[in-house]
């Protein structure tokens, strides 16, 4: 950021509101009675690579404000037999997060939903393991399985047992 009359300060990396402190503390010792305001005029948008199982495979632009939901679906959603709990996020040679959308959606769990970074790739695998749910639950259907999964897990996949269940 150039600071006219003041000089560079470096901001890449901060969050919005650590920024606009700096720029504050930095500008009020030049400048005495003044009203600053600081304020982003767009989010810049970078390159995100969503690869795997998905309807079309390719190069996204995205914002830091957009998850890895966000990037599944400009990719066209999921393909038939892509898996929805095993999303892999990488960014340079190493993982940075796993995603479980299928988690997020069920349970809203921020975490299974990771925020987007510039150069991200996204890969969605084929999925592994699957079990079915039948009987008397609120959705029976098949579901992907991930080790360490445990009955009342499925149970909770299905939307829980209906009025008319025996749990025991």
């Amino acid at each position: 950021l150039i600071l006219p009359g003041v000089g560079e300060r470096v901001v890449d990396g901060m969050l919005l509101d650590d920024a606009r402190e700096m720029i504050i503390s930095t500008l009020m010792r030049y400048f005495h009675d003044v009203d600053i305001t600081v304020a982003l005029t767009k989010l810049r948008r970078f390159q995100v690579h969503v690869l795997g199982q998905v309807t079309r495979p390719g190069t996204y632009l995205g914002t830091a404000v957009d998850r890895v939901s966000a990037a599944v679906r400009w990719a066209g959603g999921f393909a038939p037999n892509a898996s929805e709990r095993r999303i892999q996020v990488t960014s340079g040679d190493s993982l940075r997060a796993q995603a479980d959308l299928f988690i997020f959606l069920r349970r809203g769990i921020p975490s299974a939903n990771p925020w987007l970074r510039d150069g991200d790739i996204i890969y969605v695998p084929f999925a592994r393991h699957r079990f079915s749910v039948r009987g008397a639950t609120n959705e029976s259907s098949d579901f992907e399985y991930l080790e360490g999964d445990r009955f009342s897990d499925a149970i909770s996949f299905a939307g829980g047992f209906t009025p008319e269940a025996f749990p025991d």
